[in-house]
């Protein structure tokens, strides 16, 4: 393996082509991963040409996040994949990182995963609703609230659910004080009425939606916290607000009440984590 270079964009963008109907993020995040100051993105290549790629970066101070593993048609069930993984463990593992953590919804990647010795930590399924006008958006609480916030965390169902992680797609979090009061700090925490109801967001697919990546609450609470999420995307000029949210949760018919659905294809990601 060697690191990427801006030299290997196009064939980065062929080697994802046939992703995603030609849409894979990859080829939009190309320049920012290859300015990214932490971890390591890199190519495997055969006689000389890139035929597949990662990215593994820190994201907690014992935790490291895998992304972005794309093998050339060519050369899939070969091993290929499976040895860029094993190697991006013994580099994580050799710089003393705990936990190598990644986020799939791909069956077959899952599989190799898990072969490998990831265990499953949690599943998230996106719901999405449109942006609408009217309304405020929801309170952003200050950071001197973290106890507070964590303690009705806690004291919630649904962080069993999301097994205390936030499940951002750039690299789910253990939710502990130290990780609430950082979002705080950030502005990314809204509170319903009376603390009844919490959403943390975070960047979401692309940017154009805002996203709630960890969904706490019941009632009439949180469907107006869910609410103001949309009313907060229209003032943002977004197309509207998203929920990532485990199947089962204890909410789903209030999500439902204020308009959020699940897309006709609706995706759904299991985030593993492997100790090292």
């Amino acid at each position: 393996m060697r690191p990427l270079r801006a030299a290997d964009r196009d064939r980065v963008a062929e080697l994802v082509a046939e992703e995603a109907g030609g849409r894979d993020y990859l080829t939009r995040v190309f320049d920012e991963w290859l300015a990214s100051p932490g971890g390591a993105f890199e190519a495997g290549e055969l006689d000389g040409v890139v035929v597949a790629v990662h990215r593994w970066k820190p994201i907690q101070r014992s935790v490291a996040y895998y992304e972005g593993m794309r093998v050339a048609p060519e050369v899939r069930r070969q091993g290929v994949g499976r040895a860029m993984l094993r190697a991006a463990v013994e580099q994580v593992r050799g710089l003393g990182y705990e936990v190598l953590r990644l986020a799939s919804g791909n069956p077959h990647a899952l599989a190799l995963f898990e072969s490998e010795g990831f265990r499953p930590r949690a599943r998230a399924a996106v719901w999405q609703a449109g942006r609408q006008e009217g309304g405020e958006p929801a309170r952003m609480p200050p950071a001197a609230d973290a106890d507070r916030l964590l303690r009705a965390l806690e004291a919630d169902p649904a962080l069993a659910l999301y097994d205390r992680l936030d499940p951002l797609p750039s690299g789910p979090r253990d939710v502990d004080g130290a990780y609430l009061f950082e979002l705080l700090q950030q502005g990314r925490v809204r509170e319903g009425a009376g603390g009844r109801a919490l959403v943390l967001v975070g960047p979401g697919f692309g940017g154009r939606r805002l996203y709630g990546t960890l969904v706490a609450g019941a009632g009439g609470a949180l469907q107006d916290l869910l609410l103001a999420l949309r009313f907060e995307a229209d003032a943002d000029g977004l197309e509207g607000a998203g929920l990532l949210v485990p199947p089962e949760h204890p909410a789903e018919k209030d999500l439902q009440a204020v308009g959020y659905s699940q897309p006709d294809l609706a995706f759904e990601y299991s985030v593993l984590d492997l100790k090292l």
